[in-house]
Parts: structure tokens; C-alpha cells; sequence
């Protein structure tokens, strides 16, 4: 592997999921969503590859996980639609910028589920794989 696709790898994992604060979902009600590869591309728009990643979801006390299971196939239909129009951005140093697909995951989130019951989404960067120049 280059030091350049290596760099961007080592940055996606090492970024700090929003649930390694026990504060972040303080009830320990979180649920790991299938995993779902993530368009990543160049400041231009052209694909530079894919990242793999796991949405991490935080329930309300009052929601079990087996509830949340009843509509998972919506919200996965609705972040890989997001994700597509949103997705990670290489950034010119290497580093990735997932605010958009952040905030599409989120838009997702809320279209599938009450505000009440779902409170955060974090995404947790397993793996991404860049193509060769």
C-alpha cells in the first residue's frame, strides 16, 4: 500500500467515534447498525474510493433494541440514499471530512424514527480503501 492511501486510512481510524464519551449515550443503550460502505470523494467530486463503516445509534431508555430492529431496514434504505448524495470528502492533506455524511446520517435517523427515542448517531470508521492513481 502507498504512504499516501495510508495516511487517509490511518486518519479514518483513528477519528474518535461520538460514543467513546460514556457521556454520549450515558443509558448504555447503544445499537450497531449493519455495516454500510460510504462513498469517499475528491474536493472536484470524483470518486477517490469507499469507506466501510458502522453507524453506532443511541436509544432512549424507554426504547429497546428489539423495537429499533422493527424499522432498521428503513433507516439502512434511508442512509445509503443519504450517504450517496453526501458522502465523505478527501481532503487535500489526506484527512477525511465526514461532516456531510454525518449530517446525512442524521437527517436519515429522524426521518425514520421519533426524536425521543433516538437521540445520536455516530460512525465508526472500520476500514477505507482508496483507489490507485
Amino acid at each position: 500500500m502507498k504512504l499516501g492511501t495510508l495516511i487517509p486510512v490511518l486518519t479514518l481510524i483513528a477519528t474518535p467515534s461520538a460514543f467513546a464519551d460514556d457521556n454520549a449515550c450515558p443509558e448504555n443503550q447503544s445499537v450497531s447498525v449493519n455495516r454500510l460502505v460510504t462513498p469517499v470523494v475528491t474536493d472536484a467530486g470524483a470518486l477517490a474510493g469507499y469507506a466501510f463503516v458502522t453507524p453506532r445509534v443511541c436509544l432512549s431508555r424507554s426504547y429497546s433494541a428489539l423495537d429499533f430492529r422493527e424499522r432498521e431496514h428503513f433507516l439502512m434504505d434511508a442512509l445509503v440514499r443519504g450517504v450517496q448524495h453526501s458522502p465523505f470528502r478527501l481532503q487535500p492533506d489526506g484527512a477525511f471530512d465526514r461532516t456531510d455524511a454525518e449530517a446525512a446520517f442524521r437527517r436519515a435517523l429522524a426521518q425514520v424514527y421519533d426524536p425521543d427515542r433516538v437521540s445520536a448517531i455516530a460512525l465508526e470508521g472500520d476500514d477505507a480503501r482508496l483507489m490507485r492513481p
